[in-house]
């Protein structure tokens, strides 16, 4: 195996925003040198520029996601940058978190408007579903529930024990 050829096919994919094949390519070259007991600096740094590349990539789709109103496209690209920082040893830049804070309010927004929804027509199951999903959103994105949410979540429990009681 050419290392250097190789090692120059990393560079021009990175180069041009491919940092799936660049991590790809790092791949199998990483496993060629750990057959031999070898390492190589440059790969090592090229991993890391990969991974940077990879995580600006993904905040970009997350950004355009978020646009078209895919909260859960945005979220699932959100979660991909997060971990090519744990494996690339890399910081998210500041942006992330107004992202990650973007998508968790559409995405608690439209939970708690699938919500009201629900318990207008007296489906209290969907109402509490719609409803612990958008306080995962909100966890996620350190937001506040409003209070007439957290109300009707506690009726429509309370319903549906009730319910329970009965059957």
């Amino acid at each position: 195996m050419d290392i250097e050829a190789k090692l120059e096919e990393i560079r021009k994919s990175v180069g041009r925003g491919d940092h799936l094949n660049a991590l790809f390519i790092i791949e199998q070259i990483s496993k060629h040198l750990k057959k031999l007991g070898q390492k190589n600096e440059d790969l090592e740094s090229l991993r890391k520029y990969a991974y940077q590349v990879g995580i600006l990539n993904k905040m970009k789709e997350a950004g355009e996601a978020l646009e078209r109103g895919a909260h859960i496209k945005a979220d699932t690209q959100l979660v991909i940058a997060s971990e090519y920082s744990r494996k690339g040893g890399v910081e998210l830049p500041a942006e992330y978190e107004t992202l990650r804070t973007k998508t968790s309010r559409m995405g608690m927004d439209k939970e708690l408007e699938k919500a009201w929804n629900a318990s207008q027509k007296g489906n209290h199951p969907a109402t509490l579903q719609s409803l612990t999903l958008a306080e995962k959103y909100a966890e996620r994105g350190n937001l506040e529930i409003p209070e007439r949410f957290k109300t009707l979540g506690e009726s429509c429990r309370a319903k549906v024990r009730k319910k329970r009681l009965v059957l």
